[in-house]
Formats: C-alpha cells, structure tokens, sequence
C-alpha cells in the first residue's frame, strides 16, 4: 500500500512546485527550479501510480491517492497558509479511509476464497 500513498505525495508536492515555478513574483531561479521539481514529481508519481496499479488495482490505488492528496493538500493549506479546515473536511477524510479500508478488506478476502 506504500505506491498509492507515495503517489498522492508526489502529485501534491509536485502541485506545489507548479505554484512556485509559475508565480510572477519569484526570480528566475526559483522558476526553474520549481519547474524541473515538477516535472521530477510527476515523473515519480506517475511511476508509483503505475506499480500500485499492477499490485492494488485500481479502486485501492486512486481512492488512496485521493486521499492523501486532499490530506496533504489540507494540512498544507492549514499549516502554510493559515487556512482553517472545517468539520466537513475531516468527516469526510474519515469516510475515504474507511471506503478504501472496506475495498481492501474485500479484495483480500475475494483473493483468500480463489
């Protein structure tokens, strides 16, 4: 389970770095640095979206990937830019665990009774 949640972590950071390298205010070097550093995440995030595609499937790799996107994304949002997060937000980080804890559950035991 560790390639959808290098995934999500790759697409977020590299989300960030996109920001950094299309800002108008930032010098030269931080757009090009920020620039390479997306294209490296999303080379990677491409890269584990794909190994956890052929050993989760794909309902386990894209709802692990969303949800540590929208996590990373929020606690990001909270800590870097002073944004709240509502009761909503967690609820509903709460029910995507459990979905993708729930799919999990029943692929594996799908694979135990073949």
């Amino acid at each position: 389970m560790e390639f959808p949640v290098l995934s999500g972590l790759c697409g977020s950071l590299a989300s960030y770095a996109g920001k950094i390298a299309f800002q108008d205010e930032s010098q030269l070097i931080f757009r090009a640095v920020g620039l390479i550093l997306m294209l490296l995440f999303n080379k990677w995030m491409f890269q584990f979206n794909l190994k956890s595609l052929q050993i989760n499937g794909s309902s386990v790799t894209v709802l692990l990937q969303f949800i540590v996107g929208n996590l990373i994304n929020g606690l990001n949002g909270y800590f870097l830019l002073s944004e709240s997060l509502s009761l909503q937000w967690f609820i509903g980080i709460i029910f995507m665990c459990l979905g993708v804890y729930m799919i999990s559950n029943e692929k594996h035991e799908h694979q135990k009774q073949q």
